[in-house]
């Protein structure tokens, strides 16, 4: 082989690298816009915070830094509350830098990608913001009371004191309907338009056609007592505190994660909102053609 040959070769290879290693570096750093993996993050009932992004049977759990009674997973970042209602933010919740945010919350539901919380107040005040992660949260109060909210899609659905399940199209100026039915807990997905549920006595159920006004209820085998729904999946939590994973909502084949925790959030990969908060390409427009002169016969 001649030196000129080889010489080529060998710029290739160092080509080849260095696309590779720049591929990598724009991958870990799209990770803040766009999550690859699914997760769960999920609290026990002594405040200690987990993550995972292996979800299967022999799931390995991170002690994650801090102390959350309830926590909301989206895009690479987290939001929680504490058992003083101390509401705390952080980007890349494996490794977390917590942040305080000003005010108290019971409850939150968090948007990483259209970076909007939604959060419920001891006295059961809805509340939203979109400045939260300058530190500077800004509150806006939402009409409205709810002991349980989720947001999606800038649409919100929520249980309030007594069970009843309430449903609108527009968070920062909602027009309420109640669904019929009776809920503790609920999990919701504006782009999938799916809520999945958890009765009084711990039984599943969902609906695709709340928004009309008739859910029409249909049963998921299985007992929980704090779900969380994300792409046609779901994970959640028994009386027991063990965790379950089911890749089919509608018809769940159930495994057993390790570990006992109180509540969790999970988001799969490829979820709608991550899709829906890539950049659209924009298709060019082909030139229309010029008319052609006209020859005089």
């Amino acid at each position: 082989m001649s030196k000129k040959i080889l010489q080529r070769l060998g710029l290739i290879i160092v080509i080849l690298v260095v696309i590779l290693i720049i591929n990598n570096y724009f991958i870990n750093i799209d990770g803040f816009n766009v999550s690859s993996k699914s997760v769960i993050m999920a609290v026990n009932s002594l405040s200690y915070i987990y993550y995972t992004n292996n979800i299967s049977t022999s799931t390995n759990w991170s002690l994650v830094p801090g102390g959350l009674k309830s926590i909301s997973y989206s895009n690479n970042q987290a939001v929680g509350t504490n058992y003083l209602d101390d509401i705390f933010y952080t980007v890349n919740p494996s490794s977390p830098d917590w942040k305080q945010i000003p005010g108290k919350l019971t409850d939150v539901s968090f948007d990483g990608y259209a970076m909007v919380l939604v959060g419920v107040t001891p006295k059961n005040d809805i509340l939203y913001s979109t400045t939260f992660a300058k530190g500077d949260p800004a509150w806006k109060q939402i009409d409205g009371k709810l002991k349980n909210v989720c947001y999606s899609n800038k649409q919100l659905a929520g249980v309030n004191s007594l069970g009843d399940i309430y449903y609108t199209n527009n968070y920062t100026n909602p027009d309420w309907k109640q669904i019929p039915g009776n809920l503790s807990q609920l999990s919701f997905d504006g782009y999938d338009m799916v809520i999945v549920g958890v009765s009084p006595k711990d039984d599943l159920i969902y609906s695709t056609t709340f928004a009309t006004g008739d859910p029409a209820w249909k049963q998921i085998y299985g007992k929980l007592t704090n779900v969380s729904y994300s792409n046609k999946q779901l994970a959640g939590v028994n009386s027991l505190g063990d965790v379950y994973y089911a890749n089919n909502y509608t018809n769940p084949d159930w495994i057993q994660i390790p570990g006992n925790m109180l509540k969790l959030s999970f988001e799969a990969s490829g979820n709608p909102a991550a899709a829906a908060a890539q950049p659209q390409a924009k298709s060019k427009s082909k030139p229309k053609p010029k008319p052609k002169a006209k020859t005089k016969k």
